[in-house]
C-alpha cells in the first residue's frame, strides 16, 4: 500500500502501482533507500519464474518523475528458490536480507550481498554473534553501514521477538544489544525501519486477538548514541 503525508497527515492508503490490487500475488516488506529513490520488496509472483514456485524473491522499483517504474527482479545471484525477505540497502548499494540457513544451525539468518563494480555478489551469512541458532530476522542497515537493527527470537528477550542493535567496527559486529522497554513488549516487534531525517524508529508490533493476528504501526523517537 501507499499514503501520502501531507502537512502532517497520512492520505488514504491506495494500492502501490507496482503491486497487485487484485491480489494475484503477495507482495510484502517495503523499505526506502536511503536517497528515497528507490523501494526493494519481495514477491512471490511468477513473473520469469515457474509456475509452481511459492516462494519470495527481491525485487525493486525506481522513482523517476513522481511515478515508481515497473518492478525489476534482483537476478539470481541475490535470489533463490528458498525465501529471501525484508531486504535494506546501504548507501553504498550492500543489501542486507534473511533467508533460511543453509547450514541449519539457524531457523533464519541474516546475510548481506556487496555491490561492487555494478554487480551485486554471492550473498554472505553474517555469522556470529548476530546470527545464532535462533531466528533473526527483518534486517534493516543504517545509510553508512555503522549500525543494523533487526529482530530475534533470543528466549532472553521481552517476549515473542524483540528488536536488537548491533554496531559495526572495523568490520566486525559489536555484541547484540536488546532495544529495550518501550520499543519491545511481550508481544512480538518486528520490521524496524529508521527516518533519519526524522529521528524517529517505525516499527511493527503483532497481538493475537481471538483467531486472527493484529499488526500495528509504530513508532518511536530514536536517537542511536544511546546504544553504543
Amino acid at each position: 500500500m501507499e499514503s501520502r503525508k501531507n502537512n502532517g497527515t497520512w492520505s488514504t492508503p491506495v494500492v502501490a502501482s507496482f503491486s497487485s490490487p487484485t491480489g494475484e500475488w503477495k507482495d510484502i516488506d517495503p523499505l526506502f533507500s536511503p536517497d528515497g529513490k528507490t523501494v526493494l520488496f519481495q514477491s512471490n509472483r511468477t513473473t520469469g519464474r515457474s509456475a509452481d514456485r511459492k516462494d519470495f524473491d527481491i525485487w525493486a522499483v525506481t522513482l523517476a518523475n513522481n511515478q515508481w517504474s515497473k518492478p525489476y527482479h534482483l537476478g539470481s545471484v541475490i535470489n533463490t528458490e528458498s525465501s529471501e525477505s525484508y531486504a535494506s540497502v546501504a548507501r553504498n548499494g550492500n543489501i542486507y536480507f534473511m533467508k533460511e540457513n543453509e547450514d541449519g544451525k539457524g531457523k533464519s539468518d541474516l546475510y548481506v550481498s556487496e555491490f561492487k563494480n555494478g554487480n551485486y555478489q554471492t550473498p554472505r551469512n553474517l555469522g556470529l554473534p548476530i546470527n545464532t541458532t535462533e531466528r533473526e530476522s527483518n534486517p534493516f542497515i543504517s545509510p553508512d553501514e555503522d549500525y543494523l537493527l533487526y529482530f530475534s527470537s533470543d528466549p532472553a528477550g521481552f517476549g515473542d521477538v524483540d528488536l536488537y542493535i548491533s554496531f559495526q567496527k572495523k568490520g566486525k559486529w559489536t555484541t547484540p544489544k536488546n532495544l529495550g522497554s518501550p520499543i519491545n513488549s511481550s508481544l512480538a516487534e518486528f520490521c524496524p525501519f529508521v527516518h533519519t531525517k526524522e529521528k524517529r524508529l517505525y516499527f511493527s508490533r503483532q497481538e493475537k486477538q481471538g483467531d486472527r493476528m493484529k499488526e500495528d504501526l509504530l513508532y518511536v523517537d530514536f536517537d542511536v548514541k544511546k546504544y553504543k
